[in-house]
């Protein structure tokens, strides 16, 4: 199934790039000195720039020249792989942090170092989290303190919302029905 790229775009999709450069996402989210949200992509040919690696900050792992880390916009079509969350960088989601239910924005989509699956970084409005954008030493994103989590993605506790003003309002409404 491909889809056009004003749909989500998250780890293990494939994706057909500028100059007709074809690789499967690896990484989304922040880099440490520059502004905004890149996606890590792992080349299937030896045409990239780096191992994953931007200056000592590991965001993914693979063979030299592989790596290439890029702006939404250098994105031509996704093949989505419809096996995963189709959850994506700045989604609205629902998760249970201990066992509270809250509700974050996803910061960070990818494989920390020292992990061998595809965690997403979320961001709290309030301190409920565990850390603020670092997780194994590694700062992904920058939030305050305890107002961010990382969690599995492949976690069932995960729902992605689609309005967050909406959700917001059947949550007072089952309140108020449950009194």
């Amino acid at each position: 199934m491909t889809d056009h790229v004003t749909k989500t775009v998250t780890v293990g999709d494939s994706v057909r790039l500028t100059k007709d450069l074809m690789g499967t996402v690896r990484f989304v989210g922040e880099i440490q000195g520059r502004k905004g949200i890149y996606y890590g992509i792992e080349l299937t040919e030896a045409k990239g720039k780096s191992n994953g690696t931007v200056g000592n900050v590991r965001y993914f792992k693979c063979k030299n020249k592989r790596g290439l880390f890029l702006r939404f916009a250098r994105i031509q079509e996704v093949i989505a792989n419809n096996t995963i969350h189709r959850i994506g960088i700045n989604d609205c989601i629902e998760l249970y942090a201990g066992n509270r239910k809250c509700i974050g924005v996803v910061r960070y989509i990818g494989i920390p170092p020292r992990c061998k699956e595809v965690y997403y970084g979320i961001q709290f409005r309030k301190p409920i989290g565990d850390n603020d954008g670092v997780y194994h030493g590694t700062r992904y994103f920058t939030t305050n303190k305890k107002c961010a989590y990382f969690v599995k993605a492949s976690s069932n506790h995960i729902i992605k919302i689609e309005n967050e003003q909406q959700y917001e309002l059947q949550q007072q409404q089952q309140q108020q029905q449950q009194q």
